[in-house]
């Protein structure tokens, strides 16, 4: 029993070392496969929010100048009204009412088509002069934002105000706008520019193209005044405070990652300030978009790996059974040399071997040899020609030789 025993190990050892074989090498193949898809996941990433950084860049060089050109023409407006002489409130709304004046901001609007119309109001919010029309309609803007706060603040700066619902034209509309101060200081009127929000989503539109992508712009101070694609109850709402949106812009731009506080879908977001003026420009993209082509490579790798794994099964279990077959031959030549070695046991007391030339050549350990009538031991059996005695044959007999 006891070689069978160690057949029995030394087979289940071989198994046992081609089963780790085996599972070592699958276990590579995933780890190898699962680094290369987090790896192509991280690349894929820092791919798009390269792009969204440089596309950011340039729709806050593209957004400046948009804004810059209508704000040329407010300033121009500005220094004619102060060029006129006026001092005072009364004589801004005498000599702006003209129709020398209605001419005058007409001409200004041929050269800005982004803008709607252009406007002079008086220190009471109302309107003094308008492009659109001539007589002047009566509009009051005394409740608009941009209104209030040119009453509180002289500055020479220009003021964007939040997006508003055009009360002439029925559209989302943004004011650029500047204070007309008298020669002390006090508040004789305001330069207002219209512009409509869709004149920036058209141009957004056609920049961001690719599906998941949206481009907004932003007051410093979180409103969102204009989006493509738009989110209608969004358009002049403030971003949560827990946004890093403001972090990022305080820092002079950046890229994060948002949970969806605009349209609700999460989303990689790429901010960039825009210089003079007291906006922001934020390029985002979602992540099921921006690692949609991360998903396909997966696949790929995911369906090489499984192929790959089904191979090194085919293979190792071929190899299996290629050892089943030779450890089997194995054990029946072994048994078939143990049932070889009991025949020549029982067979006789000893047995022995001749090379072609009839010399022996082997002489088994047998028990016994008659030497001299009596039993012996006979001599231990050994490969060596020279320790036993030579023969050869010739026509009477075996000779010594």
């Amino acid at each position: 029993m006891k070689p069978r025993d160690g057949r029995t190990s030394r087979r289940f050892g071989s198994s046992q070392r081609l089963f780790l074989g085996g599972s070592f090498c699958v276990a590579v193949t995933i780890i190898a496969a699962c680094l290369a898809v987090w790896d192509l996941r991280d690349e894929r990433i820092a791919d798009e929010t390269k792009d969204m950084t440089n596309l950011a860049v340039a729709l806050a060089e593209q957004t400046v100048r948009t804004v810059q050109a209508v704000d040329l023409v407010v300033e121009e407006t500005r220094q004619m009204v102060l060029a006129s002489g006026v001092t005072d409130p009364d004589q801004f709304r005498r000599r702006m009412g003209t129709e020398e004046i209605y001419r005058f901001l007409v001409d200004r609007m041929h050269s800005l088509p982004q803008a709607n119309s252009i406007s002079l109001l008086d220190n009471a919010g109302k309107i003094v002069n308008f492009s659109l029309a001539w007589p002047i309609p009566a509009v009051d803007a005394s409740d608009r934002d941009f209104f209030v706060y040119w009453r509180e603040h002289n500055d020479s700066g220009a003021f964007i105000g939040g997006p508003v619902v055009a009360r002439v034209s029925d559209s989302w509309v943004i004011m650029i706008t500047r204070r007309v101060s008298g020669p002390r200081g006090e508040f004789l009127g305001i330069v207002n520019s219209v512009v409509k929000l869709q004149y920036f989503e058209d141009f957004y539109r056609v920049v961001s193209a690719e599906e998941g992508k949206a481009v907004s712009l932003f007051r410093r101070d979180g409103t969102l005044l204009a989006r493509y694609p738009r989110v209608e109850k969004m358009i002049g709402e403030k971003l949560s405070t827990e946004s890093a949106w403001y972090d990022r812009v305080a820092a002079g731009g950046g890229t994060y990652r948002t949970p969806g506080y605009i349209g609700g879908v999460p989303r990689i977001i790429s901010v960039q300030p825009i210089r003079e003026y007291p906006l922001a420009i934020a390029v985002g993209i979602t992540e099921e978009a921006a690692l949609a082509r991360w998903r396909r490579q997966s696949i790929f790798i995911g369906i090489g790996t499984l192929c790959a794994i089904i191979g090194f099964a085919i293979l190792f279990r071929a190899l299996a059974v290629q050892f089943r077959k030779l450890e089997q031959r194995s054990s029946e030549l072994e048994q078939s040399e143990a049932r070889f070695r009991g025949y020549a046991v029982t067979s006789s007391d000893w047995f022995w071997e001749t090379d072609e030339e009839h010399r022996h050549t082997y002489v088994s350990r047998g028990r016994y040899r008659k030497r001299g009538g009596q039993m012996a031991r006979a001599p231990r059996g050994a490969r060596s020609p020279r320790a036993l005695p030579k023969f050869r044959l010739h026509e009477k007999g075996w000779i010594a030789t």
